[in-house]
């Protein structure tokens, strides 16, 4: 899309909606940082906000203060969220959105399962000062606590481990922060952190109404749009 091109969308846009939010997706971040530059319709420096989904509720009161935002993401960091514990801002973010339901409070159990590769003295300063450096937006947080429960709901319905239960024992495991743990285990944690990430992108998807979604160089992605797998899942709940 050329900036001409966005300039009458948003033109038309404007009078209909109260805020305009246009997402930009890009396979490539490299490629992302050019065009938006390329596309920039306003005399804002920070006319665009290159974040994650799964961050999105740190960054909303952001987007509440302008009449048009521009975000920023990535198919790799944002929809492929099940086989890995992502960035150690991510698992921070995630400790005190299960803070109040799973009564965290100051445990060092769950610390040690969520600080995943990060150091445990620079993951616990990350997570005593994660709320100074930002604020979550609590219509997420409920939608996360929301998201959670039915996930719980629906896992012991089908007579299924759930995914509390199931971070329980990675804590009871992971009582040290220095624990030496089979590979076995080690895969377990990741894919638990991998569903809590992937929990959180669907609830922030949700409540997520983009005006106007740019697919750029996605041509490399289009297994998002035929897949069945978590990723493509989160991708069609997006677009839809």
């Amino acid at each position: 899309m050329r900036r001409t091109a966005l300039a009458k969308v948003i033109d038309h846009l404007r009078g209909h909606v109260d805020r305009i939010d246009v997402l930009y997706i890009c396979s490539n971040a490299e490629i992302a940082r050019q065009n938006i530059n390329r596309l920039n319709v306003t005399d804002r420096a920070d006319f665009s906000l290159a974040s994650r989904i799964t961050l999105l509720p740190t960054v909303v009161h952001e987007l509440e203060k302008n009449d048009l935002n521009f975000i920023s993401f990535t198919p790799g960091t944002s929809f492929n969220l099940g086989s890995t514990m992502g960035r150690a801002e991510e698992r921070a973010l995630l400790h005190h959105l299960l803070r109040e339901p799973w009564d965290l409070g100051n445990r060092k159990a769950p610390l040690n399962v969520l600080q995943g590769g990060a150091s445990p003295q620079r993951f616990r300063s990350r997570v005593a000062t994660f709320t100074y450096d930002n604020t979550i937006d609590p219509t997420l947080q409920e939608s996360f606590r929301k998201a959670l429960n039915r996930r719980i709901e629906t896992e012991r319905a089908e007579g299924r481990t759930d995914i509390w239960s199931r971070f329980d024992e990675l804590c009871k495991r992971f009582s040290r922060s220095n624990a030496k743990l089979p590979g076995s285990e080690q895969s377990k944690r990741t894919r638990v952190i991998g569903e809590l990430r992937g929990l959180l992108a669907t609830s922030c998807i949700e409540a997520l109404e983009p005006d106007l979604i740019i697919l750029d160089e996605f041509q490399r992605f289009k297994h998002l749009l035929d897949g069945t797998d978590a990723a493509s899942e989160l991708a069609k709940g997006l677009f839809e």
